[in-house]
């Protein structure tokens, strides 16, 4: 059984595909399947004349939420006002302030069992985002399933940004809307994000105590790199 198991890991492991050459990737989950991008979180793209805040106005909350900029996912990433976070010259960046943040989908994939969340981003204190999930209106706060991180595919100066991933099994919910919920403190940096959700639940997203099992997986990026190991 342990080894059906690792196999299963492995060879949905091998489904990832680097996503845009960067630390986020693109899982190939089975059944129907959705997913939903976001990158260029920056301040060409999201302008104060559209009435997205700036440095100035770090507390300010958005004219509505950011949806997907490719994929076909319903959900949609927004702030909560009175906390920090505006686009930067590179990203969604917290300054004087602590970020709150939220993923929404009132009309997930139909028969939904499973959802795996990533984020490419900086945090100076090299804190992972606790991320909890609520659905069907309710406030379950769910932690996530599975965790994993590995390097990022940005900097700010000479700190590297680092990807976050989380995967719930949703599977005998009955799940028809949801909505993910984190904080981030002070320094942070939110440069990309992407949701892949599926009607049928595999574990795609291997614990940190997988990684050695599946060894062979480093040169895909399937290795746990912490942020104190990157030197350059």
């Amino acid at each position: 059984m342990k080894l059906q198991t690792t196999l299963t890991l492995l060879a949905v492991a091998m489904l990832a595909a680097p996503f845009s050459q960067a630390g986020i990737v693109a899982y190939n989950l089975p059944g129907t399947t959705e997913f939903g991008t976001w990158s260029d979180l920056t301040s060409t793209n999201y302008t104060t004349a559209a009435g997205y805040n700036s440095f100035g106005t770090n507390t300010a909350g958005w004219p509505q939420p950011i949806t997907a900029v490719t994929g076909a996912s319903a959900d949609a990433f927004d702030k909560t006002p009175g906390f920090g976070g505006y686009p930067g010259s590179s990203s969604i960046y917290t300054f004087m302030s602590p970020g709150q943040w939220s993923m929404t989908n009132n009309s997930p994939l139909a028969g939904i069992e499973t959802l795996i969340f990533q984020i490419d981003m900086l945090d100076e204190f090299a804190t992972a985002p606790e991320i909890t999930l609520s659905y069907n209106g309710g406030s379950q706060t769910l932690a996530a399933d599975f965790t994993a991180s590995w390097a990022g595919n940005f900097s700010f100066g000479e700190d590297p940004s680092e990807v976050y991933v989380y995967q719930w099994d949703l599977s005998s919910l009955g799940v028809t809307s949801y909505e993910l919920n984190w904080d981030t403190g002070l320094h942070t940096a939110i440069f990309e994000m992407r949701t892949d959700s599926g009607d049928q639940f595999v574990q795609a997203v291997p614990e940190p105590s997988t990684y050695a099992a599946l060894g062979g997986l480093a040169m895909m990026g399937f290795v746990l790199y912490r942020r104190k190991r990157v030197s350059q």
